[in-house]
């Protein structure tokens, strides 16, 4: 049996590689993803609605904030009773997740957590195929940024995306419009 090494310059650049994806595949796999994570956002809307049973007033509170406001930071917001009368307001970021628990929390989203503090909640909510939902496994965090986050409890897989914001003047210098070519 022979042995066979492979340097370390082409294994770098076997990481760098993806695979080819049409735009009509995208947009089929983003539907796919919309149509989950909606699936899963019901899901869990009818699960607060079970969990607020005994108070039929308070299932009147719970919003599907994500249909209202994409970029709010969480999906749904419920409520609790308290006790001694009265509620206390739950942020939920509802995740569809496979069995490794995996998933993505965008910046936003951390953001939120991190102002929200207890009263931010993270619904791992398990994917059994399709959109059918694991319920008895759904796993919840309260505070996920202070108990996740911070405690370094995760592991952070990659950054998938930065936001940047160049120096214009810098770029003007670097790379002057006189110097493009015009489209002919």
């Amino acid at each position: 049996k022979g042995v066979y090494v492979v340097s370390n310059e082409w294994t770098s650049s076997l990481k760098h590689r993806q695979k080819s994806l049409s735009a009509i595949s995208l947009s089929v796999i983003l539907r796919n993803q919309e149509k989950l994570g909606f699936e899963a956002e019901k899901a869990i809307i009818e699960y607060e609605r079970r969990a607020l049973a005994a108070f039929p007033e308070l299932i009147l509170r719970i919003e599907h904030t994500a249909i209202l406001n994409v970029n709010a930071g969480y999906d749904v917001s419920s409520v609790r009773s308290i006790i001694g009368g009265g509620f206390e307001k739950r942020y939920i970021e509802v995740k569809a997740v496979s069995a490794d628990k995996d998933f993505y929390w965008s910046q936003n989203e951390i953001n939120t957590a991190k102002l929200l503090g207890t009263r931010y909640f993270l619904y791992l909510l398990p994917v059994l195929g399709g959109v059918d939902f694991d319920l008895k496994n759904l796993v919840i965090v309260q505070d996920p940024y202070q108990n996740l986050f911070e405690k370094e409890s995760i592991r952070v897989l990659e950054s998938v995306s930065y936001h940047v914001s160049p120096d214009v003047n810098y770029l003007a210098k670097k790379w002057p419009s006189s110097q493009l070519e015009e489209p002919s």
